[in-house]
């Protein structure tokens, strides 16, 4: 490497792994391989050849603790050498794996890197580490890297989840009929009161919003009220509220 960092590793691997000869470093098919090791430089950085090599070996790097602009230095030079981005940040790879690590902390720069890429598997999985984010603030170089077709999969994404909060939140609440123990008026205060805690979680919500907060907004309407019926229809309300919240797509 440029550092002047050795590496030792198997003809057959790299030949195999590359479609242009590790960019005409190897002979094609030697036949019989030289007795003595066949010995070149690589113009690159120790660190970046380090997870090349690993991929032709379909193994993990995660125990270097790889920088994310190291990991993002790699994607042109694993082209450059003819080793296939598509085949070795497929989904359940070792490299597309140490990338999503770094997703939860840079999930913007993960999404952008992917779809700059077209690597669609890390494309999606990165896409819901993303919903936590307000898009407006994102960076204008991170959007122009996305490109349209990724940035508009994206602003899709967190638009459909926050329309459809919406349409939950705003889902009346059923009130059991009068009983004796409750009127009308009363199973009116206690829809208000929905309406309004409802109205209030929307208002600071973002497409991560949790199941435990959809929980506590309704369990705090339901430990204040007292009627057992309408106990029980907030208590359906809710379950049937956040199982559709959760069932709701996270990814583009």
């Amino acid at each position: 490497s440029t550092d002047n960092i050795f590496f030792a590793v198997h003809y057959h691997r790299l030949i195999a792994a590359s479609f242009n000869n590790f960019i005409g470093f190897l002979p094609y098919n030697a036949k019989p391989l030289p007795e003595s090791p066949l010995t070149f430089i690589v113009p690159d950085h120790s660190d970046v050849i380090n997870i090349v090599l690993h991929c032709t070996y379909d193994l993990p790097c995660d125990e270097f603790n790889v920088p994310f602009e190291v990991l993002a230095a790699s994607l042109p030079v694993l082209s450059k050498y003819g080793l296939s981005l598509s085949r070795y940040l497929a989904r359940g790879t070792p490299l597309n794996n140490t990338f999503l690590h770094h997703a939860p902390i840079r999930s913007i720069d993960t999404y952008a890197l992917a779809a700059s890429n077209g690597l669609e598997d890390l494309a999606v999985a990165a896409s819901s580490y993303t919903l936590p984010i307000k898009l407006h603030h994102m960076p204008q170089h991170s959007a122009n890297k996305m490109g349209t077709f990724y940035l508009h999969r994206l602003y899709h994404l967190h638009m459909l989840r926050m329309d459809t909060l919406r349409e939950l939140l705003d889902a009346r609440l059923f009130p059991h009929v009068e009983k004796p123990h409750c009127s009308v008026e009363q199973t009116q205060v206690v829809c208000r009161s929905y309406q309004l805690a409802g109205a209030k979680v929307f208002i600071s919500a973002s497409p991560a919003l949790s199941r435990s907060r959809l929980e506590v907004m309704i369990l705090g309407l339901i430990k204040a009220v007292d009627c057992p019926d309408c106990k029980a229809s907030l208590d359906a309300h809710m379950k049937d509220l956040v199982m559709k919240w959760m069932l709701l797509q996270r990814t583009i």
